[in-house]
């Protein structure tokens, strides 16, 4: 839906680096998410999820190298209720469910 606005607010790059940087930006977000992609194709998601936790600390490096920004305290109750229910789905015992069809 942002899309649509495109043309109307469309601002070119300034200069090459800020072309190189975009595009960059591009690439690897795509190759980011066919690497996902991947990885729940080739096991479970129940052990692939957490390593998705990595980019909350990511986010949280990323945003005070750049801008100096250091989380709030609703940021970290959000990613303990994240991480939290992570781990407790991971922790969690496990039931199969058997068919009455036996």
């Amino acid at each position: 839906m942002a899309s649509l606005a495109l043309p109307y607010n469309w601002v070119s790059p300034h200069d090459a680096f800020d072309a190189v940087a975009i595009a960059a930006l591009g690439v690897f977000g795509g190759l980011g998410h066919y690497c996902l992609v991947r990885a729940f194709e080739l096991a479970l998601a129940l052990f692939v999820s957490p390593f998705n936790y990595a980019q909350i600390v990511g986010a949280a490096a990323l945003g005070f190298s750049f801008f100096g920004q250091l989380p709030d305290a609703p940021t970290f109750l959000g990613t303990l209720v994240i991480i939290g229910s992570g781990m407790f789905f991971f922790f969690a015992p496990r039931t199969i469910s058997q068919s009455s069809d036996q």
